[in-house]
Order: C-alpha cells, then structure tokens, then sequence
C-alpha cells in the first residue's frame, strides 16, 4: 500500500482561486504547506524533499527564484527531484522558454478555477513521481552494470583479475613496454601440492586457501600499477610494469615469504602452504631480442615456474644412500 502523501509547497501570495485548488489538493490527500520565498533555498529543499513546488508571480523578473531553481536542478539530488510550477498573470513564449530552461516543469496562466490549477498541480506532481522513479531505476543499473563489469574482469573467487582480462593487459603492457623501451616482468605462482590440501581436507578449505592467497597476493602489489590474475586451479600471474628482473625478484620473494607465514584457517580446518614462482623479464630492447611478444614471455614464466617446482620436489625427495 502506497502511504506516501504528495506535498506542495506554496511560495508567495495566493488568490482566493489558489486557496481554493489547494484546499480541494488536500481532500485528495495532499500535504500542503505556504512558506515565505526567502525560505526557498537549496538547502531548505534538500531537508525537506517536496514533490511540487508552486511559485506565484506577477513582476516576473523580481519575484521568481531563478538563481535557486536553476542551482537546485544542478545539485538537487535526482532522486529527490521537485517539480516546479510557475503562475503568472501573463505568460508569453520568451517567459515559457526562460523558465523552462532555467529549470521550471509547468509555466501556466493565471487561471481562477480551482479544477484548472488541481490539474496542473496534479500533473506536476506525476512529473516529479516519474523522475524520481527513472532516477532510481537509473540508480539500480548503474550498480548493476558496475557489478557485471567487475564479475567479467575479475575471478570471484580471489577477487584478482580473470585469465581474460590480464591477457588484455599484457598485451597492452607489453606494447608499452616496447615503444618506451621499458622494463616489463611476469610473474607466474603456483600453489605447491594443492591438490592434496583438496584431497586431505575439502574442496571449502582449497576455496577457503585460494581466497585468503588472492588477498596476500593483492596486498604485496602496487595498486592501480602492477595487475594480478588467477589465471588455473591454482595458478596466478602478475604483471610488473616498469620493473626489471630484480624488481620482480623482490615482489615474488614477498608474495612468497608472506604466504609461507600465514596460518590458513576456516574455523574447521588449519595448514599452511608454499608456493613456487617462475619470472621472465622482458627490458624493451635488442637484449630481449629472444622475446617478441606477451605470449612468449608468459610461456617463459611459466617455463621458469615447472623449473621451480621441479627443484623444490627434487630438495624434498629423500636421498638414497
């Protein structure tokens, strides 16, 4: 049930035929209230969200509020939005084209029927209702289309990038990266022996060990300059602007330092894990003449990742005598 009462605020000297109308509005469940015209402000309309308000005036450019009309349509809020009705005793077009441009919904011609003025009144208040309506629907798709746009960049999962989406960065960073002849590193992690933490526990606690190692991994980058992405099961790339080998050696070393230290707990399960890392660097120059294009230098990374992986199985295989 709609409980909602359309208000009108009245500005300035009303005519018999004026008390009248608004007396027939309020039978009809409209909350009529007269104020003062210096009353009328932004600030006023703002704490007081109106669907109608009327404005009476004979001296037009002495007696409309134009200033204040004409700012409220800029910083009023459009859900809150206020139509307003401009009564005159004489309306010409130049009044109508003035006061439509400076923000007004209805100029009308002073008219002493008390029907002619609900109607207008009542069509003013429909005006206001819609707009508020489309400013909320405008409102709800908005969020809606920020939220789809951030569900096809990113994993849902780890909330890092999607494999999708950092191929279209790498490809436009390595552009870059030629053209200036600047540095550029890829860093491939992998999640060591992930599938026995599914195997040994559940596939909650493997969700629960990829969300929280997405955070660490987010948290040991630059924001808004080096990307990362979850790009498999268990497998992560991170793209370095502007960062030599070294760089790129340092971020890995953190990234993989934090994550041995952090204790992976969801309240049913607690482990710890490791990753490996593999970098490629590519330098924007004849030195990375080995390397001349994104996919390359991902192959390279990942390349250098199964030879991390391969040595850290090896130093934890037992040696025969």
């Amino acid at each position: 049930m709609n409980l909602h009462r359309p208000r009108v605020l009245l500005a300035q000297n009303l005519s018999e035929a004026h008390r009248a109308a608004f007396s027939m509005l309020e039978t009809h469940g409209y909350d009529i209230q007269q104020i003062q015209l210096p009353q009328l402000s932004v600030p006023f309309l703002d704490q007081n969200p109106t669907d109608v308000v009327f404005l009476c005036a004979s001296a037009v450019e002495a007696e409309v509020p134009w200033e204040t009309v004409r700012t409220y349509r800029i910083e009023g809020s459009p859900s809150h939005y206020a139509s307003f009705i401009l009564d005159c005793e004489q309306v010409t077009p130049q009044l109508v084209d003035q006061a439509l441009q400076g923000g007004f919904d209805l100029v009308i011609q002073r008219d002493s029927n008390p029907s002619v003025l609900h109607a207008h009144v009542h069509a003013a208040a429909q005006i206001a209702k819609t707009r508020r309506e489309l400013a909320d629907t405008l409102t709800k798709l908005t969020k809606s289309n920020e939220r789809l746009k951030k569900v096809s960049v990113n994993d849902e999962l780890t909330g890092l990038h999607n494999l999708r989406y950092i191929r279209k960065v790498l490809r436009a960073e390595f552009k870059r990266a030629e053209r200036y002849n600047n540095n550029l590193s890829l860093l491939c992690i992998d999640i060591d022996n992930f599938r026995e933490i599914n195997e040994s526990f559940d596939h909650l606690m493997g969700s629960y060990v990829l969300s929280k190692t997405g955070l660490q991994i987010g948290g040991s980058i630059r924001t808004d300059i080096d990307f990362a992405a979850r790009i498999g099961a268990d497998e992560f790339l991170i793209v370095l602007p502007e960062t030599h080998l070294e760089g790129a050696t340092v971020v890995a070393e953190r990234i993989q330092r934090r994550i041995a230290e952090t204790v992976y707990d969801n309240g049913t399960h607690r482990v710890q894990v490791s990753v490996s890392y593999g970098i490629a660097n590519f330098d924007g120059t004849a030195g990375s003449a080995t390397i001349t294009d994104p996919d390359m230098l991902q192959r390279l990374a990942e390349h250098n990742l199964g030879l991390a992986k391969q040595a850290r199985k090896e130093a934890n295989t037992p040696k025969t005598a």
